[in-house]
């Protein structure tokens, strides 16, 4: 045997063990029957795969890991190493629903949230449907002026399906544009995080309140 093909043999080795011990099943599909959004924003609906963690440190400081100081670095190496090539993220847009699921080693995050439609994006209108949205706009006034409450304000608050056993999430989902924004608290820290679509990619920027290390970025592939 070669030093090189040990070598080979060595990484094929590490990456193989690494989506060993980190897989799990792929949860079943969360929104089966809807209809999906037009649009823009739908570039963010499908499966993806993890690609780059950038400034991991930042989500490692706010973990449960970060009590363990003499293996940080080994830490800020490994794990990342292990979630680049195991972790998948789905997205399910569906009309004025959404789902949400990843997995952080073998175990899952599974939520879901009503979208606001007042916050997605505007569709272009056909000519016919001026009338229609001219009839919309006219009884939004009315009830303005009446002071009406309107029953159809979603409820944003992310609905926790699954999560891990030990971890501690919560948050509330919003559309920004072409943007989905989640302003939530992992085991007690407030975060913002923006996902968005950049250049073929799937992103998604973390920032913690009282963090100085800066944002968590997330760059995920499509998966084949």
């Amino acid at each position: 045997m070669t030093k090189w093909f040990f070598l080979f043999l060595l990484a094929l080795t590490i990456v193989l063990g690494a989506r060993f011990l980190s897989y799990s099943p792929l949860p079943e599909i969360v929104l089966a029957d809807c209809v999906p959004i037009e649009g823009e924003i739908d570039k963010l609906s499908g499966l993806w795969e993890l690609n780059r963690i950038d400034n991991f440190e930042a989500l490692y400081e706010k973990s449960e890991m970060s009590q363990n100081e003499p293996f940080k670095t080994l830490a800020n190496t490994l794990v990342p190493f292990v979630m680049e090539r195991s972790q998948l993220y789905r997205i399910e847009l569906c009309e004025y629903n959404a789902a949400l699921s990843f997995n952080f080693f073998n175990e899952w995050y599974v939520m879901t949230a009503e979208l606001d439609k007042d916050e997605l994006p505007k569709k272009k209108l056909k000519v016919k449907d001026e009338i229609k949205e001219a009839f919309k706009n006219a009884l939004a006034e009315t009830r303005e002026v009446l002071d009406i409450e309107d029953k159809s304000k979603a409820d944003k608050e992310l609905k926790i399906l699954q999560k891990p056993k030990n971890s501690i999430y919560s948050g509330e989902l919003s559309v920004d544009g072409e943007e989905l924004i989640i302003y939530g608290s992992f085991n007690n820290n407030s975060f913002k995080e923006r996902i968005l679509f950049d250049t073929g990619e799937l992103v998604r920027k973390i920032s913690f309140s009282d963090s100085q290390l800066g944002s968590i970025t997330f760059n995920y592939r499509r998966y084949p």
